[in-house]
């Protein structure tokens, strides 16, 4: 006698009441752990401004994070690769939390699509993990395998603000040699001119149409507030970043662990109101705009 097989288990969604870049993130990392709700899951959630990195990515190759703390965007790494991506609450994002031994890639992406091409827009796969419209990406993927759980999320531009997206993923003027992953810039678009009048809340119901909600338990902020601390942390943050050497006006500089190892200013941390307090003059307010 063939063994029974058990029934697939259904997707269940869990939509995020909070907009902090860091709470999110951390709540996703939380859904690969064992002690949290069983696959498959589709979390959803949007944030105020931040740039978020690769967990393999240089953040002063990506952007100039001083200049972003002045404009109060938020700097954040990804447990997941992949480029570097802007938020802001114009931007839906979605992560599948998936069974390792079942997934597929392909299968994750054609769900999305269809959803997305009920709406009328004509969604296609871009490169190795973009979705856009026509050669225009609206969509960044990426992945991250923990145990017996996979990861898969994206972005979903809609109605974000894409000249701040624009200046907010931009490096500062600064040459950098190191082996971090680089983004793939792409030309982007959003949504809602794809499909006039769409709003972050229509696509976010249209893609939990259908689906069990799941709320958040009290009982898990313990783990998801250890989890968002470190998302808050440098050591995280900037300390992640692998060695590279940064030619800063005059100076070469080895940085290791995002701190200065090798020149000049070797034991300051990187960035430029750091770097700044140990210098004067005109070196001071060329290093602060450069905005490290």
């Amino acid at each position: 006698m063939p063994p029974l097989r058990r029934p697939r288990p259904e997707l269940r969604v869990i939509r995020s009441q909070s907009s902090l870049i860091g709470r999110n993130l951390a709540i996703e990392e939380w859904l690969l752990a064992p002690s949290a709700p069983p696959p498959p899951l589709l979390f959803l959630w949007t944030a105020s401004p931040a740039v978020v990195i690769g967990k393999n990515q240089n953040p002063w190759m990506e952007c100039a994070p001083g200049h972003l703390e002045t404009r109060g965007i938020r700097l954040a790494r990804r447990i997941s690769g992949g480029g570097a991506v802007y938020h802001d609450p114009g931007n839906l994002n979605y992560a599948f939390i998936l069974d390792r031994a079942s997934y597929r890639r392909e299968t994750a992406y054609d769900g999305l699509l269809a959803r997305l091409r009920s709406l009328g827009i004509p969604a296609e796969r871009l490169g190795r993990s973009g979705v856009g419209v026509h050669g225009r990406k609206f969509s960044g993927t990426a992945f991250c395998y923990r145990g017996e759980r996979v990861l898969h999320h994206g972005t979903l531009l809609v109605s974000a603000d894409l000249a701040e997206l624009e200046r907010a993923l931009t490096p500062p003027p600064v040459a950098i040699r190191g082996r971090a992953v680089p983004s793939e810039r792409s030309p982007v678009v959003n949504l809602s001119d794809v499909a006039p009048g769409l709003t972050i809340d229509r696509l976010a119901d249209v893609l939990a149409d259908g689906l069990e909600p799941l709320p958040l338990e009290s009982a898990n902020a313990k783990a998801i507030g250890k989890l968002e601390a470190k998302q808050a942390s440098r050591e995280w943050v900037y300390e992640s970043t692998p060695p590279f050497e940064a030619e800063v006006l005059s100076w070469t500089l080895r940085v290791e662990k995002g701190w200065v190892a090798l020149g000049p200013l070797a034991g300051c941390p990187f960035g430029s109101r750091d770097l700044a307090e140990r210098l004067d003059g005109e070196d001071q307010s060329r290093i602060l705009a450069l905005g490290l």
